[in-house]
């Protein structure tokens, strides 16, 4: 993001919802039709409970599965505020949900990954 001012208004609005981390990536390397033609992702992040974690060194615990749904619940929700922060602004934002169902059947891959931008955002 360009302009800091904006990004930095853009992490308060995140972080008074709930979001640990955020990152800005320039998604110019990236195909223009997986990024939608938008020039830039934002990548949110949510802190997970850790002794939920801790406890899942055997494997997935139903809290854990529990705290999976609550942590994807809160990124969509912060994907929707960031999104309409943005818009509010003039921006053209599209909240990309955590979970997204138009998967490659074959591969299980998205046209843009979270981690694609998470990575670009140095997240």
């Amino acid at each position: 993001m360009a302009d800091g001012k904006l990004f930095g208004e853009l992490q308060r609005c995140l972080i008074d919802r709930g979001a640990a981390t955020i990152g800005c990536a320039d998604l110019g390397v990236v195909d223009a039709e997986a990024r939608q033609h938008l020039p830039r992702g934002v990548s949110v992040g949510v802190a997970l409970h850790p002794e939920i974690i801790a406890g899942i060194a055997a494997g997935p615990t139903d809290g854990y599965a529990r705290e999976y749904h609550r942590a994807n619940l809160l990124l969509d929700v912060l994907a929707h505020a960031g999104a309409a922060m943005l818009g509010a602004r003039g921006y053209r934002a599209v909240a990309v949900p955590a979970t997204v169902a138009e998967l490659d059947k074959e591969t299980l891959a998205t046209a843009l990954p979270h981690k694609t931008v998470a990575t670009l955002a140095g997240l």
